[in-house]
């Protein structure tokens, strides 16, 4: 994961929801509508947690790699 070029701010709740999300799922995914920071969420997440999460960066992929892409990153591929 790139390093971010801003302080990520402003975003706690958001934080403590998806890392909720980590302790109970092995698998969370983080959608909503475009602009609202769902990218830089999931790269803050992904720096300051790299020992438990993985990023997946799904738009790199076409859709018959993304299964795999997913399987692969969960150790199941």
């Amino acid at each position: 994961c790139a390093l971010p070029i801003s302080t990520f701010i402003g975003r706690d709740d958001a934080v403590v929801d998806v890392t909720k999300q980590l302790d109970e799922r092995r698998l969370v995914s983080i959608v909503g509508p475009a602009g609202v920071g769902k990218t830089r969420l999931a790269a803050e997440l992904a720096r300051s947690r790299a020992e438990r999460v993985a990023w997946i960066d799904l738009a790199v992929h076409t859709a018959p790699e993304i299964e795999e892409a997913l399987a692969s990153a969960l150790g199941l591929g």
